[in-house]
C-alpha cells in the first residue's frame, strides 16, 4: 500500500512538473516601456505604467512566439489617486510582423473590450466593476480556429475573429492612456 501511494505521489509530481515546464515555454526574455514610464515595485502587482500625456506602452519579446493555442493572462489595478480620472489597463499583443491587439478594461467608463486591425473588435459597456479592485483578465487565443476569447475576473466578455494575417504573438506587454496602472507579471500557458 506505501508503495502505491509514493507511486501516486510520483505522479502527480510529474504531470505538476509537464504541466509548469507547458505554461513556461514562452517567456519573457526582456520587458521595457517603449512609451511613459515603468517602475518595478515590491507590490502584488509589482508593474506601474504612468503616463500624464497621450498613451504608454511597455513590451516584453517572448522567447519563443507563441503560434498554437495558448491564454494570456495579467492582473491590473488603477494606481489613480484622483475620483473621476481617466482610468484604464490593457493587454498588448503584438506580432513577428508588428500587427497589435490590445484587450482591457476602461475603468472609468465602465467598459471591457479588445480591439486591433486584425480583430473584430469587443466591447462590453456599462461593465459592472470595482473600480479599485484588482481585474483578472484572460485571453484565449488559438492560431488553428483563428479564435480569439477574452475574460475578466472570470466572466467570458467575447469571442471574435482573427484574421489569419495575425500569425504569432512574438511580444507581450501592457498599454495605457493617460493614467497610472499596477500590472501583475503576464503568465503564458500554451495548450
Amino acid at each position: 500500500m506505501i508503495r502505491l501511494s509514493k507511486l501516486f505521489v510520483l505522479l502527480v509530481a510529474l504531470v505538476v512538473s509537464v504541466s509548469i515546464c507547458r505554461a513556461e515555454e514562452s517567456v519573457i526574455k526582456e520587458f521595457k516601456a517603449r512609451k511613459g514610464e515603468l517602475k518595478k515595485t515590491s507590490d502584488e502587482l509589482p508593474w506601474l505604467l504612468e503616463t500624464e500625456k497621450g498613451s504608454a506602452v511597455a513590451l516584453g519579446k517572448l522567447v519563443k512566439p507563441v503560434t498554437g493555442k495558448a491564454t494570456i493572462k495579467l492582473k491590473i489595478q488603477t494606481a489613480s489617486k484622483i475620483d473621476g480620472s481617466i482610468r484604464n489597463g490593457n493587454l498588448m499583443l503584438k506580432s513577428s510582423d508588428n500587427r497589435i491587439i490590445t484587450a482591457g478594461i476602461a475603468i472609468g467608463s465602465k467598459k471591457y473590450g479588445v480591439s486591433g486591425q486584425v480583430v473584430k473588435s469587443i466591447n462590453k459597456n456599462d461593465a459592472k466593476m470595482n473600480q479599485t479592485g484588482v481585474f483578472d483578465l484572460s485571453v484565449t487565443v488559438d492560431f488553428s480556429t483563428e479564435i480569439l476569447i477574452m475574460a475578466v475576473n472570470g466572466e467570458e466578455i467575447g469571442i471574435t475573429k482573427i484574421k489569419d494575417s495575425f500569425k504569432d504573438i512574438a511580444e507581450v506587454g501592457f498599454s495605457i492612456h493617460q493614467t497610472a496602472t499596477k500590472f501583475s507579471d503576464i503568465s503564458i500557458d500554451n495548450k
